[in-house]
């Protein structure tokens, strides 16, 4: 990653019918990318740049995920699929934040980099809602090489 361009970075739950993990995401250089944990695998990426990017925050209810939130990315042809990620946050002021934060992807290039979390111990937070709510955990698949 460069270090001249600024990034938004932090702890999610990426979710998936039935599972979930915690991933730590990187907003920088028109990508959203996210990584096994912070300084981890990297497990995939969004491309935000020439595309038509949307964030829709989800209203919570009793029984599932609170604070969810689905990004999706369309490429400027028509013909070709348009990306979905999903994800949960650990409070409604973090999910807001990182909605905000990617639909404004393009403002925040040349700022320092930021990390958003809602207080001071997001991983341990995020746990407690995978916990809670029964998430199974993504069975990850590394390329060999």
């Amino acid at each position: 990653m460069a270090s001249v361009s600024g990034s938004i970075e932090g702890y999610l739950i990426k979710l998936e019918q039935d599972s979930g993990e915690i991933v730590y995401c990187i907003l920088e250089e028109g990508n959203l990318v996210y990584y096994s944990g912070k300084g981890g695998d990297c497990l995939g990426q969004l491309t935000l740049t020439g595309h038509r990017i949307n964030v829709n925050l989800i209203r919570d209810d009793r029984d599932s995920v609170p604070n969810r939130f689905i990004v999706s990315s369309r490429p400027p042809k028509k013909d070709e699929m348009e990306n979905r990620l999903l994800f949960s946050a650990s409070t409604p002021e973090c999910q807001e934040n990182w909605a905000t934060a990617i639909l404004n992807w393009n403002k925040h290039c040349w700022d320092d980099s930021e990390t958003v979390f809602s207080y001071k111990d997001e991983l341990e937070a995020l746990k407690r809602i995978v916990n809670k709510y029964n998430l199974k955990q993504s069975v990850v698949i590394h390329p060999i090489g």
